[in-house]
């Protein structure tokens, strides 16, 4: 089984996968990506950042990215960051 990493990339850091996992091909590794990219926004929340990217490679190189923008807003907000 090809072996696929996951770097995540939430616009203040980077955190680099070194370990990687072995999965059954690249819809395995996609379905990942997502749980994965849902687990980022959940730590980061109470500093939310404006993206987070979840970036998926092998040993060839990248194979694909699941990423997110982030905003919360209210009817009151008008400082664009939706945090009071």
């Amino acid at each position: 089984m090809p072996c696929y990493y996951f770097d995540i990339d939430d616009t203040c850091s980077t955190l680099v996968d070194d370990e990687g996992l072995e999965l059954p091909d690249t819809r395995a590794a996609g379905r990942l990506a997502l749980e994965l990219l849902g687990e980022a926004i959940m730590i980061r929340a109470d500093r939310l950042p404006s993206r987070i990217a979840v970036e998926v490679r092998d040993a060839g190189g990248a194979v694909m990215r699941a990423c997110a923008r982030l905003e919360v807003s209210g009817p009151d907000d008008t400082s664009g960051s939706g945090i009071n």
